[in-house]
């Protein structure tokens, strides 16, 4: 008899562990079940409503740089027909000094935009300087003025941007919540139906069991095991309820900080966009108009130059070697970088 205990005790652990087993299996299960995907930012970028959104503003931004190129170009041809002026007051003073027989020397290779080296008001170094200067001023006015709407422009876009993104969050994750609930509740209804098949099928097998005699020994079997079935119905429905109610607080807080992440790219994002903002403020600022020298073919320059982020303004003073001084001849134009 104990040899045959001995025998039948392995197969009793074997049977035990399979059941421990598959109970595990089964609440591994239980719980991928309620597992989410993380909602990422990426994947609400590939919404049809997101791309709508990203075609439109980069349309706005294409066409605010068409709109500040024609204000460039605009001031640019209005920047070189006062040089024109400039240089055809030059010339017309310089014939009319020619005609009274002043008998200045002219240097051939002026080709007529020389201006007289003596007593020429329009070329004198005061209206050089104050023609460069209210040009830059013209030019770093418009140019802050740009940079500043392309900065409204680009904060509002992100506003925008996160904004969208904020609600397609809010929809997904409402879509996942909404999802767990059916879950859980389809879980609850599930649990429910099968306590009510057991207590059933216990009731009916105390009632087909021959060996109960007594109508009263069965009433009583069935009130015992009503009663017993009830407690571990109370206890299953308990831990469900518990599960339901951990899933729902893990999912509530995964999704409180996937909003928490998003506003914190927001933020980032605006304040990289300020941090943009400033430098280009910095580089467009007014400095201190600076004269810098040298040779190129034989030529002396002398060039003010004025920083832009969109393009460096160069002002050169060509000035041609004379016997008698140098002579400036004012080239306007403008160098990208």
């Amino acid at each position: 008899m104990e040899r045959q205990n001995a025998v039948q005790t392995p197969t009793q652990e074997s049977k035990e562990g399979t059941q421990v087993l598959a109970t595990k299996n089964v609440g591994d299960s239980f719980e991928n079940k309620f597992k989410f995907d993380p909602i990422v930012t990426t994947t609400l970028r590939k919404e049809k409503i997101f791309q709508k959104l990203a075609k439109k503003m980069k349309k706005d931004m294409e066409e605010m740089q068409k709109r500040h190129q024609k204000q460039r170009d605009a001031i640019q041809k209005q920047q070189q027909t006062s040089v024109d002026k400039l240089m055809g007051d030059s010339k017309k003073t310089k014939k009319n000094l020619t005609s009274t027989g002043s008998g200045s020397s002219r240097h051939s290779s002026l080709s007529g935009r020389m201006s007289d080296p003596i007593g020429s008001d329009v070329c004198s170094d005061y209206k050089i300087r104050s023609l460069v200067s209210n040009q830059t001023d013209e030019w770093s006015t418009m140019v802050r003025k740009q940079v500043q709407e392309l900065f409204e422009l680009r904060k509002q876009q992100i506003i925008d941007e996160y904004d969208l993104l904020k609600k397609l969050l809010t929809d997904a994750q409402k879509q996942q919540m909404d999802t767990l609930k059916t879950k859980l509740d389809v879980e609850n209804r599930d649990l429910k139906q099968s306590q009510t098949r057991k207590s059933m099928e216990d009731t009916k097998q105390i009632e087909k069991d021959t060996q109960i005699s007594s109508r009263a020994e069965k009433e009583r079997r069935v009130k015992e095991t009503k009663e017993r079935n009830l407690k571990q119905f109370v206890e299953e429905r308990k831990r469900l309820a518990m599960k339901a109610e951990m899933h729902e607080k893990q999912l509530n807080d995964l999704h409180a900080k996937q909003l928490d992440n998003l506003e914190r790219e927001k933020a980032k994002a605006l304040e990289q966009e300020e941090m943009n903002h400033q430098e280009s403020l910095l580089a467009s600022k007014p400095e201190n108009i600076q004269i810098y020298s040298f040779l190129s073919l034989k030529k002396r320059f002398f060039v003010f130059g004025k920083f832009a982020p969109l393009e460096k303004r160069v002002e050169l003073f060509h000035t041609y070697p004379f016997p008698s001084k140098n002579i400036p001849i004012l080239c306007h134009f403008n160098v990208l970088i």
